[in-house]
């Protein structure tokens, strides 16, 4: 699988890879183009020429773009979902105060090991598209919680049905972006991407009417260039890979530090029910 051999590889390898290949590649076929291919020297064949270089130009922009873009789309998209999961898991620490005593520390010490767990245990294994059973476990932890939390009025039973709300949209967003950590760009398109990189090398090498010093500047700068754009879908595509701009689990981890925080404080007396509220949570 190509993608797994791309997203296999350290950053600074995969920087190198990428840029050594894409620039040697674009020289040799400069070479190749100057000994083995005489261009015709009529004016008409070289327009020719030209106009199918100037397509193939724009479709290959094209498919890049499209590729940036949705790459980014899914990228930003994660993002949210992981800054909306770290909202759930606040609003059901706070709110575990409309629950029982007993119910509200253990609601409070499972949401604690999963955030843990989460960072620890999970966040490595997201650059490779993997998750953590551990974290699993913590999640279905979560709802036993909630299950057989003791409720002994019709107020504590509705605190009860809302915060599993909370929790089943806390799964869902973890699953969200759980699917997002693979790449959403499949083999086929690799290939068909890296094939056309390679042939725009060719297009430009047959074009590019110049001495050969400047011909061989204008190919090394091309292939840098269109390298960083294939460096970007990569890092765009593979959300969570360690590239320099991977989301963080900083959210996450504002959470535990804000946690800790107000542990240190003297702790006051926290009511085990609230009979006065009415209204929804």
């Amino acid at each position: 699988m190509i993608g797994q051999f791309i997203y296999g590889l350290p950053p600074f390898a995969l920087l190198a890879l990428v840029l050594t290949s894409s620039i040697s590649t674009s020289i040799l076929c400069l070479f190749f183009c100057r000994k083995f291919i005489r261009i015709a020297k009529k004016e008409e064949d070289t327009n020719i020429i030209e106009i199918y270089s100037d397509a193939f130009g724009i479709a290959f922009a094209v498919l890049l773009g499209l590729l940036i873009v949705n790459s980014w789309n899914s990228y930003d998209q994660t993002n949210n979902q992981v800054r909306q999961e770290a909202i759930y898991i606040s609003d059901l620490y706070k709110k575990s105060l409309l629950l029982h005593e007993d119910s509200r520390h253990q609601l409070r010490s499972a949401l604690k090991t999963y955030v843990k767990d989460l960072i620890n245990l999970e966040w490595p294994l997201l650059p490779q598209g993997e998750y953590s059973k551990k974290v699993n476990q913590d999640i279905f932890h979560i709802f036993d919680v909630l299950f057989y939390s003791k409720k002994t009025n019709a107020q504590e039973w509705f605190f009860a049905q809302q915060l599993n709300t909370l929790a089943t949209q806390l799964n869902d967003e973890r699953s969200s972006y759980l699917l997002n950590a693979t790449s959403s760009i499949t083999p086929l398109m690799w290939v068909i991407l890296i094939i056309s990189h390679i042939v725009s090398f060719f297009l430009l090498a047959l074009t590019v009417r110049a001495s050969f010093s400047l011909h061989l500047l204008l190919q090394v700068l091309y292939a840098f260039g269109t390298s960083l754009m294939l460096l970007l879908i990569i890092i765009l595509d593979r959300p969570f890979y360690q590239f320099g701009g991977e989301i963080s689990p900083f959210p996450l981890q504002t959470l535990l530090f804000e946690w800790e925080e107000a542990d240190s404080l003297p702790s006051k007396a926290a009511p085990t029910s609230n009979p006065a509220f009415t209204g929804p949570i």
